[in-house]
């Protein structure tokens, strides 16, 4: 595992919130960046109204297929989750279960 990135967003939560929409974008759309974030950075993210805001739904799709996400995050994360990207937008079932079913 990776050192966690700077500043420490576990430590310093209103950083993301400073974070230009973009850059969440780019960063998320990174799996390899996904993957090497610590879980204490995984539940601030999971927590903030602003990174889900700035992550289109088709690109939650991905992350929680292509990333082990999903797998790392405790359930207090995901129902932080849940409750933010509430806030932020609507999720359909697709999303929330991270694949498409296939027929």
């Amino acid at each position: 595992m990776s050192p966690p990135i700077y500043p420490p967003i576990s430590r310093d939560p209103s950083f993301l919130n400073s974070l230009p929409c973009y850059v969440v974008f780019t960063l998320g759309s990174r799996p390899s960046f996904v993957d090497r974030l610590s879980r204490e950075e995984l539940s601030a993210l999971a927590g903030s109204v602003h990174v889900w805001s700035c992550l289109p739904v088709e690109l939650v799709r991905v992350m929680m297929r292509d990333t082990t996400v999903g797998r790392r995050l405790s359930m207090a994360d995901v129902y932080r989750a849940s409750k933010a990207m509430t806030a932020a937008k609507s999720l359909d079932s697709v999303s929330a279960r991270g694949r498409e079913k296939r027929s």
